[in-house]
């Protein structure tokens, strides 16, 4: 994959694409809200005390993606994406 280029769904209107580097570093973001979660239900913490966090620690970029990847879900904020970790953990 070193030279390919991804072309993404949707996100910044001005990076519609993108290098293997950052499908990579997006699967790294998505993989430390999971391991966020997992420690934070392994703690006993509440859903609500496991989102309030400014920022996954190295993913400062990701705190407001609304801000920074206006897109068609405009949910897609931190506290969006560790609930819905929280629920694909947390399902029966």
């Amino acid at each position: 994959h070193a030279g390919a280029e991804f072309v993404f769904g949707h996100g910044n209107r001005d990076a519609v694409t993108g290098s293997a580097a950052d499908v990579t570093h997006f699967r790294n973001y998505l993989t430390a809200a999971l391991e966020h979660v997992e420690r934070g239900i392994a703690a006993g913490r509440s859903l609500d005390e496991i989102v309030k966090i400014d920022a996954l620690p190295g993913f400062l970029e990701f705190s407001d993606a609304v801000k920074n990847y206006p897109s068609a879900f405009p949910s897609f904020t931190l506290a969006h994406v560790l609930t819905a970790a929280h629920q694909e953990l947390t399902a029966r």
